[in-house]
Formats: C-alpha cells, structure tokens, sequence
C-alpha cells in the first residue's frame, strides 16, 4: 500500500510533503521532498 500526500515529520524538526509505503501492515519506505510528491509505480 502506498500512502500519498502526507506530511512526513522529519529529523530536521519540519514538515516535509511525501508518501509512506507499507507492506504487509509494517511502515517501509518513506520518502519526502520533491520525490515524494511523483507519481510512482507499484512497489
């Protein structure tokens, strides 16, 4: 599952605009910035 459109709250103490990939219930991946707003393709 890919969650879109979020605001991912980073080591920097901001927030930043991304998207959190989770499989198989656990929370994987989590990008921000400009890449985290691209549409992407299944994991």
């Amino acid at each position: 599952m890919i969650i879109k459109n979020v605001k991912v709250y980073t080591e920097d103490k901001t927030f930043e605009n991304g998207m959190i990939f989770v499989e198989n219930g656990v929370f994987g991946k989590v990008i921000t910035g400009q890449k985290g707003t691209e549409s992407q393709g299944a994991v």
